[in-house]
């Protein structure tokens, strides 16, 4: 089917695509894996059938990049520094900020995700 023809993706659909990159993304943190491996399995994945595949390599490209970038961020501003609440929503602030412009067509979504990562390891 031409992609003229091809019916938008929900909201749901892009949400649940997005979701699952930003999980492969966080997974490629902590193991040493080749992106084309992965990417190759990441498209074969229930939440990429029926969808666009540059959609899905772009997502997917992206969560990567904003992971990569959300931890060297938390590494690099976030250890021996005073855990107060101030310093918390500024440094949430300051991530924000770099997400957006590092990565300026980058779904939302994706720019909370980073946040939430950490938010997750700030409380630990």
């Amino acid at each position: 089917m031409p992609d003229k023809l091809k019916p938008a993706i929900s909201r749901r659909e892009r949400f649940l695509m997005l979701d699952a990159a930003w999980q492969v993304a966080v997974a490629l943190l902590y193991e040493v894996e080749d992106l084309r491996m992965v990417e190759a399995r990441f498209l074969k994945r229930k939440c990429c059938q029926g969808l666009p595949e540059r959609d899905c390599e772009a997502a997917l490209h992206t969560a990567v990049g904003l992971a990569r970038t959300t931890r060297r961020f938390y590494e690099k501003k976030c250890f021996d520094l005073p855990r107060t609440t101030a310093r918390y929503y500024e440094l949430l602030f300051s991530l924000a900020k770099l997400l957006e412009r590092k990565f300026p067509s980058a779904d939302p979504h994706l720019t909370m995700k980073g946040c939430r990562f950490v938010e997750m390891h700030w409380v630990l």
